[in-house]
């Protein structure tokens, strides 16, 4: 088959046909952390994307369009003051392709029931599959299809909403939604997520509202009213009384989890994030990458730091602290042309896309759900329904086809189809028998994803190895070298200044040249300002100036470590060994063994925070 007449068969694939391939991507894509999920989302899209390009003889532009745009390159610019400038580039590559296909995306409003009725039999179909993965037993272990349970949640509560908007509507009523409604309902449930069941319930009782005061009088509608009410609170009350999983969700936030009471804890932190990196923010999605600096203390868990908030559980918060202040004028921005937009009518006046805004927006306000693929691609769909007024069509001149599609194929080859063949050779080389094999497959990845921190971590690792088998000065500076580089590509990458301290301590022990504890101690200090509340790092540097006899220092930096966590066991066993700090030797050995016996209760895995903290010293066993 020639690549015209390939060309020819693309071209005549409707644009349905383009959202159900998308959305079934990405949606039935388990666990969406691999970088094979966001390559085939980004093929996909890039796939449609040239499409339009070629076959396009005119491009509407509209108020919409010029927004979208603008909205991206604001953050390329903002991206250039990343504090890892590689997590931005990715999570700016997939808003960006996005964004892209809806300029490019004409819509005809005729058509638009049929893109909602496409929209609510993917959703359904995932609420049957979940159904089924979380009520049959040989399924439990199998991985989520979104990383969290609440996406899952809201995708089926969006399902019940679609739903009940269009049985409410008597032109548009059909008794097979009547079972999908039902089958969306059971797949909210299921979720066992809290704030989507919440959300849900409120829109669902604003749609039935609404159609309620349109069709009827003002004398029945009181009547209806509140049967409607009081089936509702019997919906709760039932949700509340009967088994089921929303309940069990409620009664495990509120008795056993522990963290359950943290999310205002998180979104001061948030805020605080945000007053210190107020101008540009601290990176698109580096977040997870600046929470150690800012962790609090958590003083229901097994441990006082052990949980470190990689979301800011709030969209709002998430594109303040990521973007700073133009973030915030971003989210005022698209406040003010929703409120424009939706409130300016009646009430009554409520359309699907209208009600899920509202939906979408209110359920960012209590967890990241905007910047996932999928939510976001529907997003973009649901505000250009309701945003896009008058279009201008222009011609799409073969200058600009040619600048668009170039920088399409840019995009997926360096930000997508690069980052996945690097991360395959860094993985290859963590498995390589030689040194010299692992560190030729790290030199290849660095050639095509030359912003990854973790490239040059490994390669100074596998230099770290070579050297305490060497001992070459040579194998030393390259493996300082190359985390110097790790450390300038994210100042916050503490594995970095820890293996740096670490190749230091080695070398001053093998006396090859002069090592001062300045060097072996600096890192440390860096790695501290990055990682305050960390316990681990505070113990490392008491036993090094211990070692090298500086007591009043070590003393200091042990009673630190132990006032963050007072069940680590190895800073008590440092403390008592070597400045006898709890006395009496019997007393100090019950308080250890009770620790350790309630530490076997969690059952830490190797590595894990907790496994750390309860571990007892070598020497001490």
């Amino acid at each position: 088959m020639n690549l015209s007449r390939i060309f020819y068969r693309l071209g005549i694939i409707n644009h349905n046909v383009e959202f159900f391939v998308i959305l079934t991507w990405m949606i039935f894509f388990p666990d969406k952390e691999p970088k094979i999920y966001f390559l085939g989302t980004a093929i996909l899209i890039c796939l449609f994307l040239l499409r339009n390009i070629y076959f396009m003889k005119t491009i509407s532009l509209s108020y919409f369009s010029y927004s979208l745009l603008g909205f991206n390159l604001l953050l390329i610019l903002i991206s250039f003051f990343s504090n890892y400038h590689l997590k931005s580039i990715l999570l700016f590559s997939d808003l960006l392709l996005v964004s892209l296909y809806f300029i490019l995306f004409y819509r005809d409003q005729r058509s638009e029931e049929k893109y909602f009725h496409l929209v609510v039999h993917i959703i359904s179909l995932f609420s049957l599959v979940n159904i089924i993965r979380l009520s049959v037993p040989i399924f439990h272990q199998e991985k989520p299809f979104f990383i969290s349970t609440i996406h899952e949640g809201v995708l089926s509560g969006m399902g019940v909403l679609i739903l009940l908007y269009y049985l409410m509507k008597k032109s548009q009523f059909k008794p097979w939604f009547l079972t999908l409604l039902l089958l969306n309902t059971a797949g909210l449930y299921v979720a066992r997520s809290k704030a989507a069941f919440a959300g849900t319930l409120i829109f669902s009782l604003l749609i039935i509202f609404s159609f309620i005061l349109t069709w009827l009088g003002k004398k029945k509608r009181f009547i209806v009213l509140m049967i409607v009410g009081v089936v509702a609170a019997g919906i709760v009350m039932l949700t509340f009384v009967i088994r089921n999983p929303i309940k069990s969700a409620f009664d495990y936030s509120l008795k056993k989890d522990p963290y359950a009471l943290n999310r205002i804890d998180i979104w001061n932190m948030s805020l605080t994030i945000f007053k210190d990196h107020p101008l540009t923010g601290v990176g698109l999605d580096n977040f997870s990458e600046v929470s150690g600096r800012y962790n609090f203390k958590q003083t229901r868990g097994p441990a006082n730091y052990v949980k470190v908030p990689q979301l800011s559980h709030n969209d709002y918060l998430k594109l303040m602290t990521e973007t700073g202040i133009p973030g915030l004028l971003i989210i005022l921005a698209l406040f003010y042309f929703l409120a424009k937009k939706i409130f300016s009518s009646s009430l009554l006046d409520l359309n699907i896309s209208k009600i899920l805004i509202l939906y979408l927006l209110a359920q960012a306000f209590f967890f990241n759900i905007l910047f996932n693929g999928f939510f976001f691609f529907i997003f973009l769909f649901l505000l250009k329904n309701l945003l896009e007024g008058s279009m201008t069509f222009k011609s799409f001149s073969s200058r600009l086809k040619l600048f668009l599609s170039g920088l399409v194929i840019f995009v997926l080859i360096a930000s997508y189809l690069f980052p996945w063949i690097a991360e395959g050779l860094i993985k290859k080389s963590q498995k390589a028998a030689l040194p010299v094999e692992a560190f030729s497959l790290l030199k290849k990845a660095e050639y095509l994803n030359p912003l990854d921190q973790n490239i040059y971590y490994q390669k100074a690792f596998s230099l770290y190895n070579y050297f305490k088998q060497t001992y070459s000065l040579e194998d030393f500076y390259d493996a300082v070298n190359h985390l110097k580089k790790a450390q300038r590509l994210n100042k916050y990458f503490i594995d970095a200044y820890l293996l740096e301290s670490d190749l230091y301590l080695k070398l001053s022990k093998k006396k090859i040249k002069y090592v001062s504890i300045e060097e072996i101690i600096e890192p440390l200090k860096k790695a501290e300002v990055y990682a305050p509340v960390d316990p681990f790092i505070k113990l490392t540097k008491a036993s090094i100036y211990f070692a090298f006899n500086k007591k009043q220092q070590a003393k200091e930096d042990a009673i630190k470590a132990f006032t963050l966590e007072p069940e680590f066991v190895a800073a008590r066993y440092f403390l008592q060994r070597n400045f006898n700090y709890f006395g009496d030797e019997k007393t100090f050995k019950e308080k250890i063994n009770k620790i350790l016996d309630e530490a076997k209760k969690l059952k830490p895995e190797p590595g894990h925070y907790l496994y750390r903290l309860y571990e007892v010293p070598k020497d001490s066993r």
